[in-house]
């Protein structure tokens, strides 16, 4: 589960795409949204605009439509059981997850660092992806504490320059800002890569993906890890928390 300042984002368990699993809560007005493709095979596009119509508010999540489970339970009569079922699994997911949660601190976390062959220039760099809290991992573009982020890479730079330097770049399917990792030869974004074969600059002391790794695309022989203690905001703390729940346990560095 994740939180904006208003806003809840959970996961519940089930088949399909975890998009179509998400429920977005709103909780000053008490209000879930659901992913509408989960309800009903109408257009995305249709229910939006009849929402809209209606004067129904509307979420647009990665380009998926998110619209009050409620409204369509009215709008879709013939889905009405499925809503209601759905919409006491999220109250209760978030029970659990309220009782789980991590408490806002700080805590120390383990900065990940990979080496890899930039994509667009083919140089070899290591790529700030984000850090690990025991079993769990946190891209980058989530952290909230930037500036002791920015401020560890910033002096790790300073010894070994081939190190992704970090800044805030704006997404404006999310209108916000977001730390990035840059390429320090030719400033392309790293984004949120999975590890394949090609990126790895050497053969020692493993080869992926046969390198005997428990999880190569998280962790790796090859990565680097740095100590740094974080505030962690809600953001991350519920992420971490639904990792934890989900996770087996990972062989660290």
């Amino acid at each position: 589960m994740s939180a904006g300042s208003e806003r809840i984002w959970t996961l519940i368990e089930g088949s399909g795409p975890q998009w179509t699993r998400t429920f977005i809560v709103d909780a000053a007005a008490n209000t879930i949204f659901a992913s509408s493709v989960a309800i009903t095979t109408d257009l995305e596009s249709v229910v939006q605009s009849n929402a809209i119509h209606a004067n129904e508010p509307v979420i647009i999540d990665n380009t998926h439509v998110y619209v009050p489970i409620r409204w369509l339970a009215q709008q879709y009569p013939e889905s009405a059981n499925t809503c209601g079922i759905l919409e006491r699994r999220v109250r209760e997911r978030i029970a659990i997850d309220e009782r789980e949660s991590m408490r806002p601190g700080i805590y120390k976390v383990r900065v990940q660092i990979a080496p890899i062959l930039c994509s667009e220039c083919h140089q070899h760099v290591k790529v700030v992806r984000g850090y690990l809290y025991g079993n769990a991992f946190v891209a980058l573009h989530k952290v909230s504490d930037t500036q002791q982020m920015t401020a560890l890479i910033a002096d790790l730079r300073k010894r070994d320059p081939t190190i992704t330097p970090v800044s805030f770049n704006y997404s404006s399917t999310a209108r916000d800002q977001y730390l990035a990792a840059r390429c320090p030869e030719c400033s392309t974004i790293c984004g949120n890569f999975f590890m394949t074969v090609e990126f790895f600059t050497g053969k020692a002391p493993c080869e992926f993906p046969g390198c005997g790794c428990d999880y190569p695309n998280f962790q790796c022989r090859l990565f680097q890890y740095h100590l740094l203690s974080l505030r962690l905001g809600p953001y991350e703390l519920q992420d971490i928390t639904q990792q934890r729940r989900h996770s087996v346990p990972l062989t660290l560095q």
